[in-house]
């Protein structure tokens, strides 16, 4: 009976250390792979819903295409000289004034626009995930023009850049008495910028 007893202790034994040794290594890791499921399941919801909260933002970005356009030629990507001399021409020939010269020149940036954020470099997140960030640079540029025309003429003028959609800021104007009539002579700087 001792030896019957002494076997099935030494049964019993055997049958925890081989679950001790084989089971529970086998289970510990079946628990590892189910809390990484879980974890994998939480972070695919997490993705879905941010999906879910950049298509709510594209629709909302589609209903304001008409003011992101006008934001864009406020402030558009390269040099669009020829549209703007092209604009400024046209403006000037439909209030009465002639343009007798117009050019451009790249602009220095002033310390307090680097603060301010104007013609360096702006930081915009683009990868809020990843931590990226895209760095848009801002460049100023003045633009001379010299025009001739009556003094009612030149105000529309300015009214018309004023509330146009391309940024421009009118820095300096001088003009001359009239020699003859009512025609003046005027010196404009203005500046404006790009991306």
């Amino acid at each position: 009976m001792n030896k019957l007893i002494f076997i099935i202790i030494a049964f019993i034994l055997i049958v925890f250390a081989l679950g001790f040794f084989l089971i529970a290594p086998k289970y510990q890791e079946l628990n590892n792979i189910q809390l990484n499921i879980r974890n994998r399941t939480s972070e695919i919801k997490h993705y879905e819903t941010r999906f879910k909260e950049f298509e709510k933002i594209i629709v909302q970005l589609e209903e304001y295409k008409a003011e992101l356009a006008k934001i864009e030629s406020a402030l558009p990507f390269g040099s669009s000289l020829p549209a703007l001399f092209h604009f400024i021409q046209e403006s000037a020939i439909k209030n009465g004034l002639l343009l007798r010269e117009i050019s451009a020149t790249p602009a220095p940036v002033a310390e307090a626009e680097v603060e301010a954020g104007v013609g360096a470099g702006v930081e915009v997140e683009a990868g809020a995930e990843a931590g990226a960030e895209e760095v848009v640079q801002i460049k100023k540029i003045h633009i001379n023009l010299v025009l001739s025309g009556p003094y009612p003429s030149f105000r529309r003028f300015l009214s018309i850049l004023e509330k146009s959609a391309r940024f421009i800021r009118t820095e300096n104007i001088s003009f001359s008495a009239p020699e003859q009539g009512d025609i003046f002579s005027f010196n404009l700087i203005m500046r404006t910028y790009s991306q």
